[in-house]
This record gives structure tokens, C-alpha cells and sequence, in this order.
């Protein structure tokens, strides 16, 4: 199996894992190949144990989270270290978006795991804790960090407006982020703003509105968070 059939079944893997329920066309599109290749590669997905569910009703195809086990190789020490700082970190931080979905994620894990393991990491758990500094990260509209977050992992193109300046005049402009990040008890979007011609950082909290657009956009090779 070449390494680009490999590469394409793991991002099958990962669309039927979304949530979302594809169609044969809409598997293609995302794969770019055809729709005879997308059947060959669910054929092989199914003679591979992995079985993928065809919903009648919504006319796609999906795959439940508990159908494949990929953390079944998983140390004992690693689980618990992974549920630990997931699970504190809601205890002491207040107001980020993410700490939510790293406990999600961490419960996932775990409910995936051989009965066996689970139970003797849930046990342990109860003996540990880490005490993190507590702290309450601003945020004005936490809207604009999900559409902001949502357009940066699918590459969409963000309409936004911001208060610019001292005498934080509102100021519009079309947005490709290309990284988010945390910074100080603060978010920042990193991206090239129509407005500027260029790459600019603007700081969340300044985000007046924000709207996600049909239009994608490709992140430059050369892009280096570090410049910013």
C-alpha cells in the first residue's frame, strides 16, 4: 500500500470520526479522488475491522468514536498523567475555552480504554492532583473565539470588525487566520488582514463582530509564529 493510500484512509478516518455524516460525493471532494476510489477505500476500511456505520436516513456515511480503540497501547502511567492534568485543569482555570474540550477529550480516552485499565486509572486518579496557579483569562464574546477557533482549523476566511486605536475607532476588515494563540491571560489571532495587505495580530478582546465566510484560504509555507 502506497504511502498516499495510507495518508488518505487516515483522513477518511478522521472525516467519519467528525460527527458528521458524509455522502460518497462529499468523501471524494475532501479526499480528491473519485467515487469509486472512496468505495474501494470504505471496502478496505471494512475488511480491515473497522466498521463503517451508513446512516439510511441522513443518506451518509459515519464512524462511532467506540468503533475503532487507537489508545489501546497506552501505558498505565500515561493515562493517568493525561486524565490528571485534564481534569484539574477545569478546576482552576475559569473562562478558557479549551479547557472543557481537554476534559471531554481525556473522558473519550478513557471510555475507550480495556475495562481492566480504565478501572485502575480511575482508582488512581483519586490519589493525585495538581494544583495549578488559578486564573480567569478575559474574554469579551466568547462567539468570537468559537468563530474564530472553527475558521482557523477549517481554513475559512473571517468578515471582522475591531476597535482600532486610543479612540478605539470600529474598523472592518476581511481576516485569514492562520494561528490562535494564548498569551499573557489573552487570545490573539495571527493572519493577513485585507485591510493591511499583510499579516497583523488582533487581540480578541478588540473584536467587536465576527462572521465566517465561504471563502477558504491556504495558509503561506513561510508563515512563522515565532516573527510574531
Amino acid at each position: 500500500m502506497v504511502a498516499g493510500r495510507i495518508h488518505r484512509l487516515l483522513k477518511l478516518i478522521a472525516l467519519l470520526q467528525s460527527g458528521r455524516v458524509y455522502n460518497s460525493t462529499q468523501l471524494a471532494s475532501e479526499c480528491d479522488v473519485s467515487r469509486r476510489t472512496v468505495f474501494r477505500d470504505l471496502r478496505t476500511l471494512q475488511e480491515s475491522g473497522i466498521y463503517v456505520l451508513y446512516d439510511e436516513d441522513k443518506q451518509g456515511y459515519t464512524l462511532p468514536w467506540r468503533t475503532i480503540v487507537p489508545f489501546k497501547d497506552l501505558t498505565f502511567e500515561e493515562v493517568l498523567a493525561l486524565l490528571v492534568l485534564c481534569q484539574d485543569l477545569d478546576k482552576t482555570i475559569v473562562g478558557l475555552p479549551v479547557h472543557q474540550f481537554a476534559r471531554s477529550a481525556s473522558t473519550k480516552v478513557l471510555n475507550s480504554l480495556p475495562d481492566s485499565l480504565r478501572e485502575n486509572v480511575i482508582d488512581a486518579a483519586q490519589s493525585i492532583s495538581i494544583w495549578f496557579p488559578p486564573f480567569n483569562p478575559t474574554m469579551r464574546n466568547g462567539m468570537h473565539y468559537k468563530n474564530l477557533f472553527k475558521a482557523t482549523i477549517e481554513k475559512k476566511n473571517v468578515r471582522i470588525q475591531y476597535a482600532c486605536g486610543k479612540e478605539q475607532k470600529t474598523v472592518s476588515t476581511m481576516l485569514s487566520p492562520y494561528h490562535i494563540v494564548y498569551a499573557n491571560h489573552e487570545w490573539f489571532v495571527i493572519g493577513r488582514s485585507s485591510l493591511d495587505r499583510g499579516i497583523k495580530v488582533f487581540s480578541l478582546l478588540k473584536i467587536l463582530k465576527s462572521e465566517i465566510l465561504e471563502e477558504s484560504f491556504k495558509r503561506p509555507s513561510r508563515f512563522n509564529l515565532d516573527r510574531y
